[in-house]
């Protein structure tokens, strides 16, 4: 799975906290202080606050040879959900019991980056 510029943005927003966390915790040195303070003023901008926030979502389903799409998941951040849409109308799909092995392909969505009209 590929990243995104916005996942690897994300990224470095948490690597330039983490900096930050870590030199608060320094001896305190007028240098390291005008750092610390400029670095929060930068994580407090609200572009990046926003970003910081934001969880780039990824899709993906498992359809059955017949296109109906037995399981779809949807990856944000760390959290993984799993769901099943109901069978269409007269549609009865065959038993498929879940396994070891069942793959999943996640993308992201069409719509991604794109303004909304």
């Amino acid at each position: 799975m590929t990243s995104t510029t916005e996942e690897r943005l994300i990224e470095a927003m948490k690597m330039i906290q983490e900096t930050r966390d870590y030199l608060s915790r320094l001896p305190s040195v007028p240098v390291t202080t005008e750092h610390i303070h400029k670095m929060t003023a930068f994580l407090a901008a609200p572009d990046n606050t926003l970003l910081i926030r934001q969880q780039v979502s990824r899709f993906g389903e498992y359809r059955l040879p017949v296109g109906f799409a037995l399981v779809s998941a949807e990856l944000r951040g760390d959290t993984l959900r799993l769901w099943q849409e109901p069978a269409p109308n007269g549609f009865a799909p065959p038993p498929v019991p879940l396994a070891e092995g069942i793959t999943i392909e996640l993308h992201l969505p069409e719509n991604h980056g794109r303004k909304r009209a």
